[in-house]
């Protein structure tokens, strides 16, 4: 099977410098310094030896790390996305790419999956720090496995944003802007207009919404599908995602779809419906 020749190209740039090793041994250093110092907090490895040791600690590191590569995806990728087009068109590159024989739709999934490529290099190559919750108990591979992969189908939805709005705009900063206004209805816009229905709903007597209320408004959010990894785990959001949430019996059919499925599933509609959106856009140039 032959290989995208913008991943090819784009890869083997990046990769044969000293940038990217660096980057990835420093990021790596960094996420296992902060794991010695949650260890070190919660008083494990001190000079009067070790206590018992407690599985939720694990837990805890676990929620922890899972929370900071999250937040590195919604924060870094619609940054570098958001140019994969733009950035071309104007470096005047792009009627080069568009003369070649591959069609609009492979020059915008090689671009996608070039942008997300380092981001979820650092974050994949976390994997064994994050398996450290394996030896205590309390989280499963599958778990982190399923995280991974929410991971990269949340990074490759915000590629498509990006993407999109870098084809349709010629300047990086409009492409930037709009990106972002979008990733922040989905995330704060949508979480907003459920708070004020919840507190319309409350002042009429109704003292908690259903599951499927939540999942109505919600169902697009990025973090909504992520509480399904983390929630019950710790914090607020771990505590409000089961009292709010998961409390209650299944009464309707999208009970039975866990929020992390529901956001996958919009995900992977976003990313085709944008994707070809895209290509239609780019063959008119």
């Amino acid at each position: 099977m032959q290989v995208n020749p913008i991943i090819e190209k784009e890869i083997k740039t990046k990769m044969r410098g000293w940038k990217s090793p660096t980057l990835l041994t420093v990021y790596l250093l960094l996420l296992g310094v902060v794991v010695y110092l949650l260890f070190l907090s919660f008083g494990y490895g001190g000079r009067y030896g070790m206590p018992s040791f407690q599985p939720r600690t694990a837990v805890t590191i676990y929620v922890v790390l899972a929370s900071f590569q999250f937040s590195l995806l919604m924060m870094i990728i619609p940054a570098i996305t958001a140019t994969s087009i733009s950035g071309e068109r104007e470096r005047q590159t792009l009627d080069l790419m568009l003369c070649t024989d591959m069609k609009p739709v492979r020059i915008l999934i090689g671009k996608m999956i070039v942008s997300v490529s380092h981001i979820m290099l650092l974050v994949f190559a976390s994997f064994p720090l994050m398996a450290i919750v394996l030896m205590f108990g309390g989280i499963t591979l599958g778990d982190i496995i399923k995280l991974y992969l929410f991971y990269a189908l949340t990074a490759l939805m915000i590629s498509s944003v990006g993407t999109f709005f870098s084809t349709l705009f010629k300047k990086n900063i409009a492409a930037i802007i709009m990106t972002y206004i979008v990733l922040l209805f989905f995330t704060v816009g949508t979480l907003i207009m459920f708070l004020i229905y919840f507190s319309i709903t409350s002042m009429s007597g109704i003292q908690q919404p259903s599951y499927g209320i939540v999942a109505a408004f919600l169902f697009s959010n990025p973090t909504f599908g992520f509480l399904s990894f983390v929630g019950g785990n710790g914090g607020f959001f771990g505590n409000a995602y089961y009292s709010l949430i998961r409390s209650g019996t299944a009464t309707s059919w999208i009970d039975n779809f866990q929020p992390w499925m529901l956001n996958a599933f919009f995900d992977v509609i976003v990313i085709v419906l944008l994707t070809w959106l895209s290509s239609m856009k780019l063959k008119k140039g």
